[in-house]
């Protein structure tokens, strides 16, 4: 039995109509736009017909404010041997995410041009971005002392160890608990709450620091003697 084939090119645009991607054929040297399908037409360039842009650069067209070829631009990289490029971009003009299939195809006027077929990934990519938005606050939660948010011992011990791997050989770590000048006397006059915001402005210090026992934080650093320590 033999394969259906399509009778006339405008059966192909038809098709590529009818699909939920964008799809866009522009010069590889020139950056003239030479097709795009209604999706690209409609949801990129804003426009309902191809006369519109007819004769445009392709940067025109499909990003924001742009006047000269992109320099994320694939031409550069697009495999002689026909086989496509995947790569994943959010568009500037409509801020959404596409996966991209860029590939070297001839025309039908035998010139080398570049095709691209995109699928909208938006609502898959803001799902990654929850998702990796979640992880890093359960890190948090798991890594911070719930009231003053400074290190609990956990990862204090593991971002300490961390800065004694970065020392230079045979540098020394010190451990320094800190003991907070008049802060008895912050408790008894404002309350916890403010003795707590005490703690969270040891935040700011660059060396790893937890809430360790009571009132002290703990403190990691690179070693100071005992009597230069203030």
């Amino acid at each position: 039995m033999s394969s259906p084939t399509l009778s006339t090119s405008s059966d192909l645009e038809n098709i590529l109509n009818h699909l939920d991607a964008v799809v866009y054929v522009s010069d590889i040297d020139t950056y003239e736009l030479l097709y795009m399908n209604r999706y690209a037409i409609a949801s990129i360039a804003g426009e309902t017909d191809f006369t519109a842009i007819k004769g445009k650069r392709c940067y025109q067209v499909l990003q924001k404010d742009q006047s000269g070829p992109c320099s994320f631009c694939t031409s550069g990289q697009l495999p002689s041997n026909g086989e496509s490029y995947v790569w994943e971009f959010k568009n500037t003009r409509n801020n959404r995410w596409y996966q991209c299939h860029d590939r070297l195809i001839n025309w039908h006027d035998n010139r080398l041009v570049r095709l691209e077929v995109a699928a909208d990934i938006t609502e898959r990519k803001e799902a990654e971005e929850a998702l990796q938005q979640a992880l890093k606050q359960l890190k948090w939660l798991a890594d911070t002392d719930g009231l003053t948010h400074l290190y609990n011992r956990r990862a204090f011990y593991k971002n300490a160890e961390k800065l004694r791997l970065s020392l230079p050989t045979n540098t020394l770590l010190s451990l320094v608990l800190l003991d907070i000048d008049y802060f008895k006397r912050v408790n008894d006059t404002y309350g916890h709450e403010a003795g707590d915001k005490v703690l969270k402005h040891h935040r700011s210090c660059v060396m790893p620091i937890a809430r360790y026992t009571g009132p002290k934080p703990l403190a990691a650093t690179p070693y100071v003697k005992a009597n230069k320590v203030n």
